[in-house]
């Protein structure tokens, strides 16, 4: 089947959609599909295609930078993605985005009369303050614009229950199937104890050791992991937390961890990719977040299929991933003693972060398999090109 994935971020961006976009590309590019990826140039790149060493064709289209969102890109229509899916001629089209590049998508399957399956992989009403529209006006225009994208496609995927139920409560009539991210378990191991303490010498660190991966922004939450870290500090005098990842509101963090007076025990760490996240996994006894934005995120994931136990909040697609008192704690949004007493209760029970840990992993093996997954998007496909 030749497939066109089409997506406003792609690596080398930092984030999940980018990260399922191009391992769904690979995926199916392995089954002997043809793929063609289509995204965003980046800011040091000129349109061009080419093809990836995992298989698939990677065209990126002329862009700018959009002023209200650091680090995002809106395309710029000129034609050529025209002249290219001529070439390609795919059978479907599959757009991961509903923004400028998931628009042309939705154009040329009109223009070449093919199908089009949409996924929506983030609640954007979380991310409103970026643009200015953080009000009741604002998030009803957002899902009116959301939900007229996808029901404009065949059919609609989202990685949680969550997400498609929100999608339906906003008016979406299209039909609607939660397909949930994946991960390779092979790419993540739980450390052994002679790994974490290799890893953990390379960091400097030592003691009972958390670690928050993601975007560091107001719709994240982190200020909630840092002050409830403050508050469990007290009854953890060697306790360290690894902050990995970067954005518009580190400066800030930085300067909260230093007005809580744990700027000694907050690590900022910048972006870590492949190995180098693996290892910092690895050093770790816990994963946490308090974001109250996401939908299936890849960070909790990757640390669930490194074994690690995760402390996360009661909102949206999280409860998914965590199951409380399974492999991991949920606390209610913004409550940051109840946050800081899952910190004590892990730091201070090993036997308790052990089992957690074995159940993250297996939950993932079992769960989220890349194989299993696959084969259920490649079927949903093959339905919607025959129907």
């Amino acid at each position: 089947m030749r497939i066109a994935l089409f997506t406003d971020t792609f690596l080398p961006q930092t984030n999940g959609v980018a990260t399922v976009v191009a391992a769904s590309a690979a995926g199916l590019a392995a089954q002997g599909h043809q793929v063609c990826v289509v995204t965003n140039s980046s800011a040091k790149q000129h349109a061009h295609s080419t093809v990836t060493k995992e298989g698939y064709q990677l065209i990126t289209v002329p862009s700018v930078r959009f002023p209200l969102y650091p680090g995002e890109r809106l395309a710029i229509p000129l034609g050529r993605t025209v002249y290219q899916m001529k070439r390609f001629h795919p059978q479907l089209i599959h757009a991961h985005t509903p923004f400028s590049v998931g628009m042309e998508g939705l154009y040329l399957s009109r223009v070449f009369k093919i199908p089009l399956v949409g996924t929506h992989h983030t609640f954007h009403d979380h991310y409103l303050k970026h643009v200015k529209l953080d009000f009741s006006f604002g998030r009803w225009i957002s899902w009116k614009y959301i939900v007229g994208f996808y029901n404009r496609c065949r059919y609609v995927l989202s990685p949680s229950k969550a997400l498609a139920d929100a999608l339906e409560l906003h008016g979406l009539v299209r039909p609607i199937t939660v397909l949930s991210n994946t991960i390779d378990a092979s790419c993540f191991m739980p450390a052994t104890t002679k790994t974490r303490q290799a890893f953990r010498a390379v960091l400097g660190v030592a003691g009972i050791v958390f670690v928050y991966v993601g975007r560091l922004s107001y719709e994240k939450n982190v200020t909630d992991v840092i002050t409830a870290f403050a508050i469990a500090v007290i009854k953890l005098p060697t306790a360290i937390l690894l902050i990995v990842g970067d954005g518009p509101e580190r400066a800030d963090l930085e300067a909260l961890s230093k007005k809580l007076a744990v700027d000694d025990r907050v690590l900022f760490l910048g972006i870590r990719r492949g190995d180098a996240l693996r290892q910092v996994l690895q050093a770790a006894d816990v994963f946490v977040t308090a974001s109250q934005s996401e939908n299936m995120p890849m960070t909790v994931l990757e640390a669930m299929a490194s074994g690690l136990p995760v402390i996360g909040v009661q909102a949206l697609g999280v409860p998914e991933l965590i199951k409380e008192g399974e492999n991991g704690f949920l606390v209610p949004p913004g409550d940051h003693q109840r946050f800081a007493d899952a910190f004590i209760i892990l730091a201070k029970d090993s036997a308790l972060r052990h089992s957690f840990g074995e159940a993250s992993r297996q939950r993932v093996v079992s769960q989220y398999d890349p194989g299993k997954l696959l084969t259920r998007l490649e079927h949903l496909y093959q339905q919607v090109v025959n129907d």
